[in-house]
């Protein structure tokens, strides 16, 4: 019996059942044998879900620009005493089940299967959409609910990620608990001639490893998984459409106020983290739009800190209904300025949307240019439909000229105003959206020359 034993794995178990065929007789048992290296990952997803949120909640008001090319240990080296051990426990889970996925073979999306656990930044174990940190939590959550619907067990209803506690989980290393419960449901018989038959128990096997692992746990709905927008346009988006009645632009002087004299990065991007905590705040209740930004902020919001960080001129005399107006173009003179640092603000948008432009169209656009009166409101304008751009379903074949007027009328501006805005892009009528981002940066190139 010990020789028996020594030798039982799970390859032997599950060649076994399909012997006995497993797929007609054993369906569910076969199904947990052939997932066993899967389901032995799951008990890790309350960690991977407790790492997710605690980033989140740091990085929610940051400037991830700043973070782009911080590695996981650069990070790690950062926190806190009390909370580095927990985070670089929770890292080493999730990195070593990419490394399981990557070599079981798995079906890895195009984006992600490339990435390994020696080119990752602490950006990549955000929950957005294209990182291995989402796709992870994704495969695990399916793996627990394909168990369950397999079993054909009611379970214990359906849960949402942030109410999940690790007993939720299904928790076995099948390797050890499979077999040894195998091992026990095993009969075994000596011949005559003195041979040993064998009596494998498999229904009994797969009743007891459904009551067993999973019988009560809940099925994970899967579109509570954490997220995280990389576009910090998107957390404002809705609210901005929401919002329009309350909103009135900022006059012509301001916003060239900023665009030419707003050159520290830092008081920028600190002034956009504070306004993206207010718009959180008016997402709940708008209040007055006649007051001033920093007086609702310290009122109402009780942010004195956050209203000291609005110092900048312009940032003190704006209202409530102003903070669409200087997002936009707090956001395009950062951009402006990152552009001019040689870095890429445009790193979260689709690759399909950073084309380069011909040298024909460079010159072309360089002669429109020249002539140009309104290239600080033709940048911010444009740069507020690129960040946009995922939110309205635009497509790289679409022209940029047809693409900029539709996004101009629906900001319902004066069609005067639209007018002088599309006059560098009429000779060039056929170029696509694919060339935007290329457009954009020439265009404050040559603002800046």
């Amino acid at each position: 019996m010990w020789k028996f034993e020594h030798k039982l794995s799970i390859q032997l178990l599950t060649h076994l059942v399909e012997q006995d065929n497993g797929k007609k007789n054993h369906p569910i048992l076969l199904k947990l044998l052939k997932k066993h290296g899967h389901i032995q990952k799951i008990q890790y997803l309350p960690q991977i879900l407790n790492l997710q949120q605690k980033l989140v909640s740091f990085f929610q008001y940051k400037d991830l620009q700043k973070w782009r090319e911080v590695s996981i240990e650069e990070f790690r080296k950062s926190l806190d005493e009390d909370e580095a051990p927990a985070f670089s426990e929770h890292v080493r889970i999730l990195l070593k089940i990419w490394d399981y996925l990557q070599e079981s073979h798995e079906r890895i999306p195009d984006n992600l299967e490339h990435r390994t656990t020696e080119n990752l930044n602490i950006l990549d174990l955000l929950p957005s959409d294209q990182s291995i940190t989402r796709w992870i939590t994704e495969f695990l959550i399916k793996t627990q609910n394909d168990c369950i619907s397999s079993a054909e067990t009611q379970g214990n209803g359906e849960i949402k990620t942030e109410e999940m506690k690790p007993f939720h989980v299904i928790i076995c290393n099948p390797e050890e608990d499979f077999l040894q419960i195998a091992i026990s449901n095993t009969d075994y018989a000596f011949n005559d001639d003195g041979t040993q038959s064998t009596n494998y128990n498999f229904k009994t096997l797969e009743n007891l490893l459904v009551k067993r692992f999973i019988t009560d746990k809940p099925c994970i709905n899967l579109t509570t998984m954490p997220s995280f927008d990389l576009n910090p346009m998107k957390g404002v988006h809705f609210f901005f459409n929401n919002s329009k009645d309350n909103l009135e632009p900022l006059n012509t002087d301001n916003k060239n106020y900023i665009m030419n004299e707003f050159k520290n990065l830092d008081e920028i991007s600190e002034a956009l983290s504070t306004l993206k905590i207010t718009i959180g705040f008016l997402e709940l209740s708008f209040g007055d739009p006649d007051m001033l930004l920093v007086d609702y902020m310290k009122k109402e919001l009780r942010m004195e800190d956050g209203a000291r960080r609005l110092s900048l001129p312009v940032l003190q005399s704006s209202r409530v209904k102003h903070i669409q107006s200087l997002w936009e173009v707090l956001s395009a003179r950062r951009s402006m300025i990152l552009v001019q640092m040689k870095q890429n603000p445009f790193y979260m948008i689709d690759e399909q949307f950073h084309i380069r432009l011909t040298e024909t169209d460079m010159n072309e656009l360089a002669s429109q240019l020249s002539r140009f009166r309104n290239i600080d409101l033709f940048i911010t304008e444009l740069h507020d439909m690129i960040m946009n751009m995922e939110m309205n379903e635009i497509k790289p074949v679409w022209t940029i000229m047809e693409t900029f007027t539709g996004f101009l009328e629906r900001k319902e501006m004066h069609d005067e105003c639209i007018k002088r805005l599309l006059n560098p892009l009429r000779e060039l009528g056929d170029l696509k959206m694919e060339n935007i981002i290329a457009l954009w940066k020439l265009v404050v190139e040559r603002r800046t020359a």
